[in-house]
């Protein structure tokens, strides 16, 4: 049961990470702490409030994984900390199982719909070779440390970087996350998460709006009916702006967060939309 949850959860973050080569998908109902795969992004233009494209690495493609964790000394860069921790994560899944999956999204049109698919295929040949030669050098601390490497992107909004840090769980405690709820240690961490997440749902990053259902989901939290709906209409309009349409959510869930909401309430809700799409 915790491996198909983890599945669902990461091809989630497959799809969120891949967002800016993307168009976006048709839109999908949701309703409060569902679980599902949030619609991919595709950046139209730059404003100063949205996270930047991920940059070239600083260092050279064939550098080792523990040169490109040396190299973050001197960079402030939350993107290349996101990709750095990647590459980690790549590292500690060729020593577990001798060999790397290679995830892939991709639009596909079905029955004259474009519908998106994450493919995996195994890394092999040359590029297999040189993945083995960099994370040979990879030392125990860089395997302790990667969490808080995590931790940095997500701090700064790094695309994508708030997903990962959830859906790991606490210090990469997927099962502690879903079964020890209440355990001190545990409780701590997704009170500081859920600050996190509303930290970025408040500023309008599109990646913390995307994901906002399926994190309050698994750190255990229920929107209230008018943050359900501030967030609905605040993504409709960070999302929409972006993809040049009406966003992810359907007119249908609007309503029905907004039905049991008082006049001043809904008012209320629609001032801070208003607001998360200025940030």
């Amino acid at each position: 049961m915790l491996k198909k949850i983890a599945a669902v959860l990461f091809a989630s973050i497959a799809l969120l990470l891949a967002w800016q080569s993307m168009s976006s998908e048709p839109k999908t109902e949701n309703t409060p702490g569902s679980v599902h795969p949030s619609p991919a992004v595709r950046y139209k233009e730059q404003k100063p409030a949205q996270p930047t494209a991920r940059p070239a690495p600083s260092t050279p493609a064939a550098a080792t994984i523990e040169d490109r964790v040396h190299a973050l000394a001197d960079s402030r860069d939350p993107a290349e900390y996101l990709e750095v921790y990647q590459l980690i994560e790549e590292c500690l899944e060729l020593e577990r199982n001798k060999e790397i999956e290679k995830v892939e999204v991709k639009k596909v049109r079905k029955e004259g719909k474009e519908e998106f698919e994450v493919e995996t295929s195994k890394l092999s040949g040359d590029e297999l070779e040189a993945k083995r030669k960099s994370c040979a050098t990879m030392s125990g601390r860089t395997r302790l440390d990667r969490f808080e490497v995590l931790k940095y992107a997500a701090d700064r909004h790094a695309p994508g970087a708030i997903a990962l840090y959830m859906y790991r769980g606490p210090n990469g405690d997927l099962a502690a996350l879903l079964e020890r709820r209440d355990d001190p240690q545990v409780a701590a961490w997704r009170k500081e998460v859920t600050a996190k997440l509303q930290e970025g749902i408040d500023l309008g990053y599109p990646d913390a709006l995307l994901q906002a259902f399926s994190g309050y989901a698994i750190l255990g939290n229920e929107p209230t009916a008018a943050d359900a709906y501030a967030i609905g209409l605040a993504s409709n309009k960070v999302i929409g702006a972006i993809n040049h349409d009406d966003g992810p959510y359907r007119q249908r869930s609007l309503d029905d967060w907004s039905a049991a909401l008082s006049p001043q309430q809904r008012s209320e809700a629609q001032n801070k939309a208003e607001r998360i799409f200025q940030n």
